[in-house]
């Protein structure tokens, strides 16, 4: 049986399955030419890799695997001018409910705050959720015909996909510790970490948490109180 939030992240993510689906991965690039006719900017039909690219920006693709099998995009972002050693710690940048590492990216590289940290030279990781646009991909689960897929809340989350990105990061930089950034959902699941496995609290120096989710309170949103506290962590005032 699918949790809510699992329900919540499926429904958010059909408008790029229909496509794929109906027209074939094969005619991606031409829903993208349609899009541009339509006027769609140009930098809301690029993924991660190609937006950071096109101004300039040196990246790498990472794969991650949880323990309970989901595989996971993350990048590492190079400022234009630094030379090595990068600024250490590593940093973690973590994204929002229904977000993915893009959402870094949104405000342009004069603004975007992936931008204005890989340019001050820090070793800069972006992560992903099971579930998102870069969260897609398990070891024996699809998520186009197993419902099991979607068998997830934030518990999860914070349990094992937090911790997973933690060691890959740590083990690849041979640092033992990161700094971390998260905004909204990526505060709840630090919290759901640092609660469920302390231990790797412990391997945060400093922790930034830009409007936190701490509880389903004062909220209006009808989906949102579908999901339901036990679910999803939301604003708290």
């Amino acid at each position: 049986m699918l949790t809510k939030l699992g329900v919540f992240y499926l429904l958010f993510s059909l408008p790029f399955s229909i496509n794929a689906a109906f027209y074939g991965l094969e005619d991606i690039f031409s829903i993208r030419e349609l899009k541009l006719s339509l006027g769609y900017p140009i930098d809301s039909l690029l993924n991660f890799t190609e937006l950071v690219s096109k101004y300039g920006y040196r990246v790498q693709e990472h794969t991650v695997t949880t323990e309970d099998g989901y595989i996971l995009k993350i990048f590492r972002l190079h400022g234009k001018n630094c030379r090595q050693p990068l600024r250490q710690p590593p940093v973690l940048l973590m994204h929002g409910l229904l977000m993915t590492s893009d959402l870094w990216l949104d405000s342009g590289p004069n603004a975007g705050l992936a931008y204005l940290i890989a340019d001050a030279c820090y070793d800069l990781w972006v992560g992903n959720i099971r579930g998102n646009y870069y969260g897609k991909s398990h070891k024996k689960l699809n998520p186009e015909t197993d419902s099991d897929f979607w068998e997830f809340t934030l518990t999860e989350v914070g349990h094992f996909d937090m911790p997973a990105m933690i060691d890959y990061i740590l083990i690849h930089t041979k640092n033992e510790f990161i700094n971390y950034i998260g905004y909204s959902q990526g505060g709840s699941i630090y919290f759901i970490m640092c609660s469920e496995r302390p231990n790797y609290c412990d391997k945060t120096r400093v922790a930034i948490m830009l409007a936190p989710g701490s509880r389903l309170k004062n909220v209006d949103s009808t989906i949102l109180r579908y999901v339901g506290p036990r679910n999803l962590m939301a604003y708290s005032p």
